[in-house]
């Protein structure tokens, strides 16, 4: 059994629901996982997916019709909220492994 962020991880690569966003988030911002684990997983669970379906999984693919909402979370925003969070740490990412990228290009 994988921690609960990895599980949370996977289920997002099966389904889209509020509450699976909602724990991947909480567990971010209390520094249980980064953003970058979270998309390795997705990665491992869904190998032959590109890196752009994944983040549209996390970011824009709409929650599934038997979405049971927040209710039980007592979160006080909305998925739209959670989703722009989950977007600029994706985007922060995205400069880290373009820095990263140019930096070895520099060198060679």
């Amino acid at each position: 059994m994988g921690t609960p962020w990895r599980m949370k991880a996977q289920a997002l690569g099966y389904r889209t629901k509020s509450r699976d966003l909602f724990d991947v988030d909480t567990m971010i911002r209390n520094g249980d996982t980064t953003i970058r684990a979270v998309i390795e997983e997705l990665q491992q669970t869904n190998p032959y997916a590109a890196y752009e379906t994944l983040i549209y999984r996390i970011l824009e693919k709409p929650l599934d019709a038997d979405d049971e909402g927040l209710g039980a979370t007592r979160a006080q925003e909305s998925v739209e909220t959670i989703r722009n969070r989950l977007k600029n740490d994706i985007l922060e990412l995205n400069l880290e492994i373009s820095r990263a990228v140019l930096d070895e290009a520099q060198k060679s």
